[in-house]
C-alpha cells in the first residue's frame, strides 16, 4: 500500500505544480488519496486540472485492478497471454471530480518500449520491453452548471507491470515439452514405473534449475496412472514471485497438466 500512496501523492503534486504555473490560485486537499479542487482562476482551467487528476488516479486504479486480477488465480500456460488480455479488458474505472466525469479502460499492449508523459505514475508509466504492458484510454467530459464552458478530452497512456509474461509462459511450455520428450514412450510393454519415475524426477529437477536461473519458480509433479496402456500424468506450476505492483509484491501463476502415453 505504501507504493500506491507514494505514486498517488506524486501524481497530485506534479499536476498541482504544473497548474500553478498558469493559474492564480489553486487549493487542494488530499485524504485517503482523494483530491478536491477548491478554487481555480477559470472554469476551463478547473476542468483541465480536474481531468488531469482524474486521469492520474484512474490509471493508478487500473494498475491496482490489474494486479488484483493477475494475482487472484492461475492461468493455463497454453493460452496465458490471451487469457490475461481477456481478463484485463474487463477493467474500467469511473471517476467524478466536480462537474467532470471520466471513464477509463485498459487493454494488453504489444511488447516494446514507449515513454509516457505521466511521470507521476513512475515506475509504472510507459511500456517496457519484456514486461506486461497496458494501453489505457481515458475519456473526460464535463460542463459548467450554467453551460458557459464545456470540456471534452480523450487520452491514451501506456503503463507497465513488471510481470515477464512471455518469458514465464516459455518456461512453462518448455518444461512440458522436456517432460514429454524424456518420459514419452519410455515405459515399454512392462510399464516400468521405476524407470519412468526416475526419468521424470531427473527432468523435473532440470527444468526447476533452469527456471530458477531465469528468476522463476517451476515445479513438475507426476504419477503413473495406469499400466495398460502405460500412462503418466503430470502437473506443471510456473510462477514469477515478488512482482512489485502499486499494492505491494504479488505472485503470478501459470499451470499446465495432462497425460502421456509411456
Amino acid at each position: 500500500m505504501a507504493t500506491r500512496k507514494a505514486v498517488a501523492a506524486s501524481i497530485a503534486s506534479s499536476i498541482i505544480f504544473s497548474s500553478l504555473l498558469v493559474s492564480n490560485f489553486v487549493v487542494y486537499s488530499g485524504a485517503a488519496e482523494n483530491f478536491r479542487l477548491v478554487s481555480l482562476a477559470t472554469e476551463e482551467q478547473a476542468f483541465r486540472v480536474q481531468a488531469a487528476l482524474a486521469t492520474g488516479i484512474s490509471l493508478l486504479d487500473l494498475i491496482d485492478g490489474a494486479q488484483n486480477l493477475l494475482s487472484s488465480g492461475s492461468f493455463a500456460c497454453s493460452n496465458a497471454t490471451d487469457s490475461v488480455a481477456q481478463v484485463l479488458s474487463s477493467e474500467s474505472v469511473n471517476i467524478g471530480a466536480g462537474s467532470l466525469r471520466s471513464h477509463s479502460t485498459v487493454t494488453l499492449a504489444p511488447d516494446g518500449n514507449s515513454t509516457d508523459d505521466l511521470a507521476g505514475l513512475q515506475p509504472f508509466n510507459g511500456s517496457v520491453d519484456g514486461m506486461t504492458n497496458l494501453e489505457a484510454t481515458t475519456l473526460a467530459q464535463g460542463a459548467a452548471p450554467d453551460g458557459s464552458v464545456s470540456y471534452y478530452a480523450s487520452e491514451q497512456h501506456f503503463l507497465n507491470i513488471p510481470l515477464r509474461l512471455g518469458s514465464l509462459t516459455g518456461q512453462c511450455l518448455g518444461a512440458e515439452a522436456e517432460f514429454a520428450a524424456a518420459v514419452g514412450g519410455l515405459g515399454g510393454d512392462m510399464c516400468n514405473s521405476t524407470v519412468l519415475l526416475g526419468a521424470a524426477s531427473a527432468v523435473a529437477a532440470s527444468v526447476s534449475r533452469s527456471a530458477a536461473a531465469d528468476g522463476f519458480v517451476v515445479s513438475v509433479s507426476y504419477f503413473v496412472t495406469s499400466a495398460q496402456p502405460c500412462r503418466v500424468g503430470y502437473w506443471i506450476s510456473a510462477q514469477q514471485q515478488n512482482i512489485q505492483g502499486p499494492e505491494g509484491a504479488f505472485t503470478f501463476t501459470e499451470e499446465e497438466s495432462g497425460y502421456l502415453e509411456a
